[in-house]
């Protein structure tokens, strides 16, 4: 199984979970807000709005395009979007650093 297939068999499952655990709180909205960064991770969700698996799940959905995983969270943090995902970036590498670095006692 070639890296881009792996990550569509885990990747839709996931934003299906996701939009699930929102549904009841979305329900009495009319289009479910989700942010995205132009890049090739967030191709699931770009297959999955464009096949019609949001649709057959009642869900009418919105993409937004954002500049970054951070501004993502933010609205999201907010509530101008129900949907979205995002990576710490350096916070993130350097917690992996510190998490993976020896003991020094």
């Amino acid at each position: 199984m070639s890296d881009n297939q792996s990550w569509l068999s885990w990747m839709i499952p996931l934003l299906t979970v996701i939009l699930l655990g929102v549904v009841s709180p979305v329900s009495a909205q009319s289009v479910v807000k989700i942010g995205f960064v132009p890049s090739e991770s967030f191709a699931p969700l770009f297959v999955a709005h464009e096949r019609g698996h949001f649709k057959a799940q009642g869900l009418t959905t919105e993409l937004v395009r954002l500049p970054s995983g951070a501004a993502i969270l933010t609205q999201v943090s907010t509530g101008d979007l129900q949907v979205g995902g995002g990576a710490l970036g350096a916070a993130g590498d350097s917690m992996r650093r510190i998490r993976s670095s020896p003991s020094l006692s």
